[in-house]
């Protein structure tokens, strides 16, 4: 059973929290029927927990109810997602990414710790080749003059490397999956890695996680 919806109007706030697992429809039923009593004033609706609803309908019916609310709004209104991004596949973040005008990653510390155990569990061996050469893949990375270079290119850079071209690579698909660097997606070939979006901060945060696992 879901929460009565609670309501403080010293804050201008109502408040809803709904027991897992949670439908879709029925959300978006229940978010729907507090907007019919304010549908002549400025209302921003903060949806908590986003890849919550995701694990239990599906992203499908997830974005049906988002877009069903988006048209429910009245004209001032404003949707805010809180969503995890590290447990939810890329792909389908990218999809919700789409409906947003505007996306804010929170890069904090515990952020990073749940995405590096998540590659921990998920992708053992490129998690190993990282937590080892995450300072070299750091230097290959920032000495590199290319914006979407192969994992080889980045390696060329290296002065005496204890990484070779392909364990670099790994290490690099790692980061990937940690949200330092990106793949740049306009290729057929080998692997090119789009550096415009390096983030270095969160990079030493990584490496701090990584040494932890040790």
């Amino acid at each position: 059973m879901d929460s009565p919806t609670q309501v403080l109007p010293d804050r201008n706030l109502a408040l809803r929290t709904l027991e897992r697992p949670v439908d879709a429809e029925g959300f978006a039923d229940t978010v729907a029927a507090s907007l019919d009593e304010r549908d002549s004033e400025t209302v921003v609706m903060y949806l908590d927990a986003l890849d919550k609803l995701i694990a239990d309908a599906g992203g499908e019916s997830t974005i049906a109810a988002l877009e069903r609310l988006r048209d429910d709004l009245p004209p001032s209104g404003v949707v805010v997602c809180g969503i995890d991004a590290d447990a939810v596949d890329r792909a389908t973040f990218e999809r919700f990414g789409g409906l947003a005008d505007e996306v804010v990653v929170d890069h904090s510390e515990s952020n990073v710790g749940r995405a590096v155990e998540r590659l921990r569990r998920a992708d053992p061996t490129n998690f190993g080749y990282a937590r080892r050469h995450w300072r070299e893949a750091r230097r290959g990375i920032e000495r590199c003059e290319r914006n979407y270079p192969k994992a080889k290119q980045i390696h060329r850079r290296l002065a005496d490397p204890a990484t070779t071209p392909r364990t670099l690579g790994a290490t690099l698909k790692a980061f990937v999956d940690l949200g330092i660097i990106d793949v740049w997606s306009d290729t057929v070939g080998p692997t090119r890695y789009d550096l415009t979006v390096y983030d270095a901060g969160r990079l030493l945060e990584v490496g701090e996680a990584l040494d932890a696992n040790d």
